[in-house]
């Protein structure tokens, strides 16, 4: 049952992620990621574990749901 609620929540975050984290979405994931990596360095990484710090883009946002639905 847990599976189905996941599998639901990551194919409408899908639909969804361009639009509100992606680079021209209304809250850039790039963005956040270069505001917490300006104020803390390298050491935001430990602060705030995640994929995203190498790279935001549309692409990878898109592909790390994928990831979520297949898991």
């Amino acid at each position: 049952m847990l599976a189905i609620v996941y599998f639901i929540a990551f194919v409408s975050l899908q639909r969804q992620i361009i639009g509100l984290a992606g680079e021209k979405g209304v809250a850039p994931a790039a963005d956040l990621i270069n505001k917490m990596r300006n104020l803390w360095g390298l050491a935001g990484f430990w602060n705030a574990p995640s994929l995203f710090w190498w790279e935001a883009s549309d692409h990878l946002l898109t592909w790390a749901c994928a990831r979520g639905i297949v898991s």
